[in-house]
């Protein structure tokens, strides 16, 4: 993969990589990633990935509720180190062909600007296929409810690697 140097907007790029044919996977923390089921996904995606990199950022200070989502604050001898704010990464690698894994916190704000940037960078990165990942959660209820929650769960679990029908 070649890299070349692009930045503006609210994308922040350190450099693009030259993809082809390559699958964007996405994945936002928030309401709709009940138990970091996106998150952790991802994280195991970008460590599985050949010469994974980090080429993008999306700062979120000004486009997140910071109630709902906090910065994190690294403390040493109870002293403030360092505060990580939150912010949308995109890493590039390869697996069985390009992949770009977009993943961060969810934003509240700025949505048709963010989208905006997003379908942009996918043109340029050819992307081809896109998957989104994440879990809403559900309850489950005692009797009829509670049986057809654990099948729901045992076909998508059965849909994840590949063996449902």
């Amino acid at each position: 993969m070649a890299w070349l140097s692009y930045s503006r907007g609210m994308l922040d790029v350190e450099r693009w990589p030259e993809l082809r044919d390559t699958l964007l996977v996405v994945a936002l923390s928030g309401w709709v990633d009940a138990g970091l089921a996106g998150a952790a996904t991802a994280a195991l995606t970008i460590d599985q990935l050949e010469g994974a990199r980090r080429f993008a950022t999306v700062p979120l200070a000004d486009d997140v509720d910071l109630q709902q989502t906090r910065p994190t604050v690294d403390l040493a001898g109870g002293v403030t180190r360092s505060i990580s704010w939150p912010e949308i990464q995109l890493v590039a690698g390869r697996a069985a062909r390009d992949v770009v894994v977009m993943r961060g916190a969810e934003p509240s704000l700025h949505w048709p600007t963010l989208i905006a940037e997003v379908l942009e960078a996918a043109d340029r990165l050819d992307v081809r296929d896109v998957v989104t990942l994440g879990e809403c959660p559900r309850p489950c209820h005692t009797g009829v409810r509670q049986r057809s929650c654990r099948r729901v769960r045992a076909q998508t679990s059965r849909a994840s690697s590949g063996t449902a029908r």
